[in-house]
């Protein structure tokens, strides 16, 4: 049997596919023969191309995984053209990027025509006060306007500069002894092609071209990232090269036409396509309409046909794919980078034990699922930690209600007997943001161990929704925590009455859905007056209404109590 390991296109969404890979080599004991990639993808499938042993590949694997980790902005790997910069001094320049960069998907219908007159002034106030800067903008980019950003930096940092190591090492790769196929399209013929190994140029079929030199390894790599006007086309024996994501996200065609029968392909990007708004597209701005016709709708197509290939049937397949997205292709920060790869370490092991059959999917995916959003919205709420225009009170509960989600889902998940990655058991404790952000944490007194350690989650409502950027059409679900069970309440009203906190936690949707339904070791009274007494082996025994129980009662709706007991 030949091994192959495919790695799809999708910029910093590679750490998913990192993790993921990590699970193959530690867990499953994967040892590619052919690896392949496509823009992100072909900067990891190159990297383990490196390594001759199985022992080295892993190595390149851990090298890789360090270098994304060690990226913390934009900025400072991403630089902008001499055009941009120009551009984005100017009033309107500034405006666009406040109010539309990284953030396009939440302008809503109701605000968008407000947008754009306030980019409309923009506009007249750099006709007025930034003609200059303007102007040499519009040189710039009749000059040398092909992308916004420079492919500079990566280059530096793949080949080496100052005496400092490359990422890449061309002599290595050539002599590992592992097939290397990187995607990539001729933007001169419009072809997809694939750079191997020792730098020939192959067609679609994997044929080398006869009339085509061998090219410098890196120079494929920088050619397979190259998204078309993010960054320039690369040349590569005379002709011009971009990203292989145009044509196939995912290059599984040419590994099986490389002799590949067992094929672990893994992809960064959710496959199903994201759900209308709630207004419905009919009635969508026209943002929306554009990055859904000319985007979504496209890469979506792109990545179906590209998991169907023609000879799909010559190979066994395996896809390890994400079903939420938690980090943004261009969004650099170490803490979503490391959230990204322990979700992909667990999204390979759901995979891998659905495989055998022995698990219910779903309910797998959805743990899997709900730690990664639960880490993804601490990271984002430990941002207003030191917010001090909130009540420190508010900051220190809602921050100890995510952290204790975090330790409940992994818990439930590890009695699964699933696998997770290292120091999972630790996450709760920690902050998502990292060393430095922690240091700052510490310096406002602020003490996690201490806020977690007393927070107490049986009087407290979570209310799951998609947050306020969410296009979902779905309700709000609201739960409260009994006797660690995961009720699904219904009316946050009610439960305030029968006691519970005020003070509402927001979650993503779907983020408590992996606990139990059915509580333990607690009594629960309906509204009514008949009791429920659950005991610790999870049998339920009625009780005669006023029965004194000996315990705490929890009071739920008579609703809630059936649905206990029918859970």
């Amino acid at each position: 049997m030949t091994t192959a390991l495919v790695f799809g296109a999708g910029g910093a969404r590679g750490a998913f596919e990192i993790g993921a890979a990590q699970y193959l080599f530690d867990v499953l004991g994967v040892d590619p023969e052919i690896v392949a990639g496509a823009s992100v993808g072909s900067l990891i499938a190159a990297k383990i191309a490196e390594g001759q042993t199985r022992a080295e590949r892993v190595r390149a694997l851990i090298e890789m995984k360090d270098f994304l980790s060690s990226l913390h902005s934009f900025d400072e790997f991403f630089v902008p053209r001499p055009w941009l910069r120009e551009f984005r001094g100017t009033s309107v320049g500034r405006e666009v990027e406040r109010r539309f960069v990284g953030g396009v998907n939440s302008v809503s219908h109701e605000s968008f025509l407000s947008h754009v007159a306030t980019i409309g002034r923009g506009i007249l106030n750099t006709l007025i006060h930034d003609a200059p800067r303007l102007h040499r903008a519009f040189d710039d980019l009749v000059e040398d306007g092909s992308s916004l950003l420079s492919l500079e930096p990566l280059r530096a940092r793949l080949s080496g500069d100052d005496g400092v190591p490359g990422l890449l090492d061309g002599a290595a790769i050539a002599e590992s002894g592992v097939t290397l196929r990187m995607a990539v399209v001729c933007l001169d013929s419009g072809d997809l092609r694939y750079v191997s190994e020792d730098g020939r140029l192959l067609d679609r079929n994997g044929v080398a071209l006869e009339d085509h030199d061998a090219v410098d390894v890196i120079d494929g790599t920088l050619a397979s990232a190259a998204q078309p006007l993010l960054f320039p086309p690369v040349e590569l024996d005379g002709e011009a090269y971009s990203d292989g994501g145009i044509v196939t996200l995912v290059p599984l065609e040419i590994v099986i036409a490389a002799g590949a029968t067992e094929v672990f392909v893994v992809v960064a990007t959710a496959i199903e396509l994201t759900p209308p708004p709630s207004r419905g597209f009919a009635r969508a701005n026209l943002i929306s309409l554009y990055r859904r016709t000319s985007n979504d709708i496209p890469l979506w197509e792109n990545l179906r046909r590209s998991l169907d290939p023609p000879n799909r049937a010559d190979a066994e397949i395996v896809t390890i794919a994400p079903t939420v997205d938690l980090i943004g292709v261009t969004q650099i920060d170490p803490g979503l980078i490391a959230i990204a790869s322990d979700y992909g370490f667990m999204r390979a092991a759901d995979v891998i034990a659905d495989r055998g059959g022995r698990l219910d999917s779903t309910a797998v995916t959805t743990l899997a699922d709900s730690i990664g959003l639960l880490r993804r919205r601490a990271w984002e709420f430990e941002a207003e930690v030191l917010d001090e225009s909130v009540d420190e009170s508010i900051r220190r509960y809602g921050l100890a209600a995510l952290k204790w989600a975090v330790m409940a889902t992994v818990d439930a998940r590890c009695e699964l007997g699933l696998a997770v990655p290292a120091g999972a058991q630790d996450w709760h404790q920690k902050w998502e943001r990292g060393a430095t952000y922690a240091q700052a944490i510490d310096r406002s007194a602020i003490d996690l161990a201490e806020v977690v350690g007393h927070f107490e989650p049986s009087n407290v409502i979570f209310r799951e929704s998609g947050g306020a950027k969410s296009q979902s059409s779905e309700p709000n679900k609201t739960f409260v925590l009994i006797g660690g069970a995961a009720i699904e309440f219904g009316n946050e009203e009610v439960a305030i009455r029968l006691g519970y906190r005020p003070d509402i936690v927001e979650l993503p949707a779907g983020a408590l859905t992996g606990l139990p339904r059915r509580p333990a070791g607690v009594a629960i009274r309906a509204e009514s007056g008949s009791d429920i007494l659950l005991c610790d082996s999870g049998e339920l025994c009625r009780t005669l209404p006023g029965e004194d129980l000996g315990m705490h009662a929890w009071i739920v709706p008579d609703a809630v109590l059936e649905s206990i007991v029918e859970s």
